[in-house]
């Protein structure tokens, strides 16, 4: 196993004891798109216990993700898409 898939699941098992929420839930399916990998590395996980979801940034559409062969690119100049959430303080 990956470094990558050993922290997922790392992050996944304290998930479950925090009991945390991901803000994108599994609508997203990668945050890293290369001609040979693609997948989801970054998250924002909170707690409904002191924070409420206010609203996340949209994705792009995957089509434009590919255009140029994956990221980065002319329209995503990093190598990871950005993940972005408002929050209000319970």
């Amino acid at each position: 196993m990956n470094d990558f898939l050993r922290i997922g699941k790392i992050l996944n098992d304290l998930k479950i004891i925090l009991t945390l929420n991901d803000t994108y839930d599994t609508d997203v399916l990668y945050s890293n798109y290369t001609e040979t990998f693609h997948g989801l590395l970054d998250y924002i996980y909170f707690t409904n216990q002191y924070l409420e979801l206010i609203q996340v940034l949209s994705m792009p559409s995957h089509d434009d993700v590919i255009q140029y062969g994956g990221i980065p690119s002319l329209l995503f100049p990093s190598d990871h898409l950005a993940l972005i959430a408002d929050f209000k303080i319970k």
